[in-house]
């Protein structure tokens, strides 16, 4: 899936009330971190989810439906990406030893 879904964002501000914190970017785009959230984007979101009236007394699934229920915010949180963690690893290898390109596991 290349798209953030409803049900991530919701879980994720369930996380930031129910650690205390203030929903903001910055404390979105950290309980998001493998999604590439840029300023612009993240503070639609915010401004999006500040008019549904979120609060810390609400569950996991009362955000979740509370956000489907917003086109826009539904709009915005499909434009973002992933952030590809794959690695291009290019070597020429001549000579005795090992060629490991990543993680070497030994057993």
């Amino acid at each position: 899936m290349d798209f953030l879904t409803a049900s991530l964002v919701s879980g994720a501000v369930y996380d930031i009330f129910k650690t205390g914190l203030t929903l903001s970017v910055l404390t979105l785009k950290e309980k998001l971190k493998q999604w590439a959230i840029d300023e612009m984007v993240g503070a639609s979101i915010i401004t999006e989810l500040e008019k549904l009236q979120l609060n810390d007394e609400m569950s996991e699934i009362a955000i979740e439906r509370k956000l489907d229920t917003s086109q826009e915010l539904l709009n915005l949180i499909s434009i973002v990406k992933t952030v590809s963690k794959a690695n291009t690893i290019t070597q020429i290898h001549s000579g005795s030893g090992d060629n490991v390109g990543g993680d070497k596991y030994v057993r």
